[in-house]
């Protein structure tokens, strides 16, 4: 780890640059207007890199190791999740910045170890919640905390018909996406590296922008 993003050109598959960014840098996201933000483990920020000029332009302090970060569909907000708040060890946070001005508008706190984090459209956040085993659902108009839906709960109750625990977790947020395959999740288990949070972003009618990848 040597605090650098490095661009490629897909084509030819050439350096185009190298920038310098914050320590550990973990995830990338960018924008409509191809601004790239990457999160920094290790120094709790947010890296801003415009396109064509190759460098930090701005860094954002958010909460303390951000792990994953979406842009909204009109471009004008960011959101990260944060492993920990700043002034709250117990809970994670997931902080939305507005891209105007680079400064965070709000925090929320959403529960123990977040990691991943989806847009439903505009409005709806659904975060994963890695120690829990969880998703939360985050109104981004009230900035607050909606719902929970209990996954572990669901993924290990009786099986009933041809749909198993994707339809039943999707379909408490709106969705009608199907699964055929149904298996046991352990409450220590991640379930962002669970196939059904793909399915109910592919499942969900609104634009969707996610970085559920662990």
């Amino acid at each position: 780890d040597n605090g650098t993003l490095t661009v490629l050109d897909t084509k030819t598959d050439a350096k185009v640059a190298a920038i310098k960014v914050g320590n550990a840098p973990g995830r990338v996201a960018v924008g409509s207007d191809d601004t790239i933000y990457v999160t920094n483990k290790g120094s709790n920020t947010v890296s801003v890199i415009r396109k064509g000029e190759w460098k930090e332009a701005a860094v954002i302090d958010v909460g303390t190791e951000p792990a994953r970060l979406v842009v909204s569909p009109d471009n004008k907000m960011l959101y990260v999740v944060n492993a920990t708040g700043r002034d709250n060890a117990e809970f994670g946070t997931m902080s939305a910045i507005d891209l105007a001005t680079l400064q965070v508008k709000y925090e929320v706190n959403v529960g123990p170890e977040p990691r991943g984090i989806a847009l439903l459209g505009n409005d709806i956040a659904v975060v994963t919640l890695y120690k829990e085993g969880e998703l939360v659902q985050v109104d981004l108009v009230k900035q607050a905390l909606t719902s929970t839906t209990n996954v572990h709960s669901i993924a290990n109750a009786s099986r009933a018909g041809s749909s198993g625990i994707t339809t039943t977790i999707a379909s408490s947020l709106g969705a009608t996406k199907n699964c055929e395959t149904f298996r046991p999740i352990p409450r220590s288990a991640s379930i962002s590296s669970c196939t059904f949070i793909v399915d109910i972003s592919a499942a969900i009618a609104a634009p969707v922008r996610a970085d559920t990848t662990t």
